[in-house]
């Protein structure tokens, strides 16, 4: 990164070619076919390989229908990531599989109870996720390990080569992103080895289309088809366990971060996952929804042919995180209907809390749990803590002129999305804002102590 105003330049004056030339290259069908979504030819591809569970397959059929149709839309971006993330994923599969089946023992190796991580965007999951991944006694998966193909335990080099290589490939991929789409380190930051969110890692077994759809339709589709997440819960679970095992990190504890992802699908998270912990962290869904439609019309931006329609994307919006609220706490009633506790180990956090003594919360949630912070810990955080800020100031100006959270730019307003969650049923409301749930606490609560408002 040192480098980066150097490369930087020369990397604007590759993207501005290829813009200027592409429209003037006259490319044949065929060799424009090198760039098409054609959903049964994916498809096919997914079918040769035996190491993609059989949900999986399914997962990616639907995928591939739901590309194919809105193909016509989709910027050459979107087609080339499409072919080159297909084949990872595939390749992840495989490696995966050669290594249980090479040990067979590591899917009996135990997990030390994980943390996840959850909640909408823009809730500070990713301040939480940072802070958590510092204390020495636990480890997270860093953005170049989930954007790259899983690496075997039986390869010839040593593993800390393997991951340098890897960590200076996905360091200058993401210089490269910054230039292709400027807007999108203002909306989240891109650094190699930052802890990363497993949204990742589940997008083997099961691709999503939030990228693409101002509304996605895919996170229903595969909800329907319970198969499907469970199967891919079961992977990502296998793909941990592969992880600790080529790190001989088995007595630290995962700290893991899925935001929505967790959310639609915390029946399936709670099922593979029965000893973890959970933090959800919330923030009153009107401060949410412009923040997440700035990122949704920053990535569409990217991956369609067409700029995106604001109104539309602030609809997608309202529905996609109404939706995983509701479908959250459809999972956890389930759970007390059917005689288990869904209180155990599920922490709620305040955002402004969290923002306003970031130490003092972690703090309370460890002792939620009976444990302590550690001097090591402690210190780790107060020097993230400095950097952070310092790193803020420098990229204030040009969030100014990326980030564009104004609900009014939507064709939204706080009343209208009250009015939404509202609509949605009380679990989406009350989930939508709990600022009065958290009057009078530390920032923290424990899931038992909603059983008064209905929730728990």
């Amino acid at each position: 990164s040192t480098k980066r105003s150097c490369w930087g330049t020369a990397l604007v004056r590759v993207r501005h070619r290829a813009y200027t030339a592409l429209p003037q290259l006259k490319l044949t069908a065929s060799q424009w076919q090198l760039l098409s979504v054609d959903a049964e030819a994916l498809v096919k591809r997914v079918e040769r390989e035996p190491a993609v569970p059989v949900p999986a397959k399914r997962a990616f059929r639907l995928f591939a229908e739901d590309l194919q149709a809105a193909a016509d839309g989709l910027s050459v971006w979107v087609r080339f990531l499409t072919h080159y993330a297909v084949d990872a994923h595939l390749r992840s599969h495989a490696v995966l599989k050669d290594d249980l089946d090479r040990q067979p023992s590591i899917a009996e190796i135990p997990i030390r109870p994980p943390i996840f991580i959850v909640g909408l965007p823009r809730t500070g999951t990713t301040f939480l996720h940072h802070l958590l991944a510092l204390d020495p006694d636990s480890q997270c998966l860093r953005a170049y390990e989930l954007l790259r193909t899983t690496r075997s335990m039986n390869g010839w080099l040593p593993v800390p080569i393997v991951d340098f290589l890897d960590w200076a490939r996905v360091a200058f991929l993401m210089r490269a992103a910054e230039v292709i789409a400027p807007q999108w380190p203002h909306h989240h930051t891109l650094d190699a080895s930052s802890p990363e969110e497993c949204l990742f890692a589940l997008q083997r077994s099961m691709p999503l289309d939030t990228h693409y759809r101002a509304e996605a339709r895919l996170p229903s589709r595969y909800a329907d088809d319970q198969e499907i997440p469970e199967a891919a819960y079961k992977q990502y679970r296998l793909f941990l366990q592969q992880v600790q095992t080529r790190r001989s990190s088995e007595e630290q504890r995962y700290v893991l971060k899925g935001q929505l992802v967790h959310l639609q699908y915390m029946a399936q998270l709670r099922s593979v996952f029965p000893e973890a912990r959970v933090v959800w962290a919330h923030r009153p869904a009107e401060q949410v929804v412009g923040s997440l439609c700035s990122l949704r019309r920053s990535q569409q931006e990217v991956f369609l042919s067409e700029p995106p329609k604001p109104a539309e994307v602030g609809q997608g919006v309202l529905r996609y995180l109404s939706d995983a609220l509701v479908r959250a706490g459809d999972a956890l009633r389930a759970e007390s209907a059917s005689g288990q506790d869904p209180a155990a180990p599920l922490l709620h956090v305040q955002y402004s809390s969290l923002v306003a003594n970031p130490v003092s919360v972690v703090e309370e949630i460890y002792a939620s749990w009976g444990w302590k912070v550690s001097p090591a810990h402690r210190e780790a955080m107060e020097g993230y803590l400095e950097r952070s800020l310092a790193e803020r100031g420098k990229k204030s100006e040009g969030r100014q002129v990326y980030h564009k959270a104004s609900l009014e730019f939507y064709s939204l307003s706080k009343e209208l999305v009250r009015e939404h969650f509202s609509s949605r049923g009380h679990l989406a409301h009350s989930f939508g804002d709990m600022s009065e749930i958290f009057q009078g606490s530390n920032g923290v609560l424990r899931h038992c102590d909603f059983q008064k408002y209905g929730i728990a």
